[in-house]
Parts: C-alpha cells; structure tokens; sequence
C-alpha cells in the first residue's frame, strides 16, 4: 500500500483539486492521511467537508492546534502512515491520474531502490506559464552517482512527486527541523545510506508556485548554520563515503548561498 502524505497549512482554495486529483488514481490501493499544521483559512473546515462528501475511509486528516512546521508534520504523518510505501503531496499541488500507478510499477521492476523519481511540471499562476523540469539521465543511479546534483532541480531538492520504499530507508530517517532545505536533507540522508535512486520519464506531478510559499520567505545566516548542522549530523549517523558527503556539502551550500544572496539584494 502506499501511504500518500499531504501536510496542510493555509492552502484551502487549493485543498480539492489536490485531494481530488488522489481520490481519482487509477492505482486504487492507497491511504491518504492529511496534516493541518494549525491553519488560520479555514483549512480545517475544507477537509472536514470533502471527507464528509467523498465518505472514502482511504482519507485521513489530523489536526494540530499550534503550527508545527512542515518537517514535524510530515514526520508525524510518516509515523502514522501504514503502507510499505510513501508518497509525499504538497496541499497546494496535484498528481497525474495515474501517477501512483506508474511509481508502483517501476518499484516493483527496481525493488532495490530508495526512491523513484516522478518528473514535475511547474505552474505559475501570476505570470500565467507552465514549466515542465526534467532530469537527466533518467533510469537506475547508485547513491553516489554525479548525475543526481547535475542541476538544483535534480534529485537532493525536493520529496513530492518521489515514491520512498520504506524497507530501503533507515528507520532513523525523518525530516530535519529546518526553515528550508529539509526534503533536500532527507534525500542526502538517504544517499548516505546507500540507497540507488530510480528516476522515470514521466511528468506525474503538477507544482503550483505561489509568491507566499515557504520558498519565499527569508533566511537568516543561523537558520542557515541550522540546516548545515543537520547535514552534518545525518553525516556522523550514517557515515558516506567522503565524496558523497562532499558532494552534498557543496549542493547544500549552494543552495543556502543562492537563498542567502537573494535575500540580502531586497
């Protein structure tokens, strides 16, 4: 079964589109669980509603009376969640109808893997475009493959539109409680244990970018030696060989660079 996590925070205007587009998979054999993470829009009130009409018991959805943070939420939805397998859904984005049906093939072709990588489109709604990110090369890439950092849309930057197999992740691994960067971490986390990533050619995942996400918001040069803290602890628990740690090091630093630069020109 695969577990689809959904952590909800101030996105009810795109609460049914994101769930519908789940309730609709052509592969049947899943549960949803949805995490509010203490929203003020009347998110709550949203998932209340849909759960009631669609009356499907494959929906979950919990709620926190104080905002946790994405990472604690999705950490809290993982330790819920019963299925072998996870899939990680953003509440403002969408999934292609046979999205989970095309990830659940290939982890059964490639049982061995960490991940397998579904390809993003991206929408923009402000400027009205639609962008579709690729990853090169697709197929099969061993934990320490140079190809996963060839660009910063390639594997270590994001979770959504992935399909984790739990039996090849470490039990330890949970997401870092960072203000940015922490599905990047994950997946270093789980290169340093050694898992092989599995990357298709398919567009299965629809990204709505929004001026008010948490990409948005600014970082401070601590929260920045926070995340590098993070990386450095997964580091000491799974011990990578050194150019892999390396690797990530340089990735990350960008990463923080870029967001630290932009931040300092506004």
């Amino acid at each position: 079964m695969i577990s689809v996590i959904v952590p909800v925070y101030n996105t009810r205007a795109y609460l049914g589109k994101c769930l519908q587009s789940v309730r609709q998979q052509t592969f049947r054999d899943w549960e949803c669980i949805a995490m509010d993470d203490g929203s003020t829009d009347g998110s709550v009130v949203e998932l209340d509603r849909l759960m009631h009409a669609w009356n499907d018991d494959r929906f979950e959805y919990y709620t926190s009376e104080k905002n946790m943070g994405l990472a604690e939420a999705r950490n809290v939805a993982m330790n819920m969640a019963r299925g072998d397998k996870l899939f990680f859904l953003d509440s403002d984005d969408w999934i292609e109808r046979d999205a989970l049906l095309q990830l659940e093939v290939e982890s059964e072709v490639h049982p061995e893997v960490g991940r397998v990588i579904g390809l993003d489109i991206e929408h923009n709604r402000k400027y009205g475009w639609t962008l579709p990110w690729s990853i090169e090369p697709a197929g099969m890439h061993a934990a320490d493959s140079p190809h996963l950092f060839s660009g910063p849309d390639c594997d270590p930057g994001h979770v959504t539109g992935c399909l984790y197999l739990r039996k090849n992740m470490p039990d330890d691994l949970w997401f870092p409680k960072v203000k940015l960067f922490e599905d990047m971490i994950f997946n270093m986390g789980l290169m340093f244990a050694g898992a092989p990533t599995f990357i298709t050619k398919r567009y299965l995942y629809h990204y709505e970018r929004r001026d008010d996400s948490l990409l948005s918001e600014p970082l401070s040069e601590e929260e920045a030696d926070v995340t590098r803290e993070a990386l450095d602890a997964l580091a000491k628990r799974y011990r990578p060989k050194t150019e892999v740690y390396e690797r990530c090091k340089r990735f990350l630093e960008n990463a923080l660079q870029g967001k630290l630069s932009a931040n300092k020109m506004k």
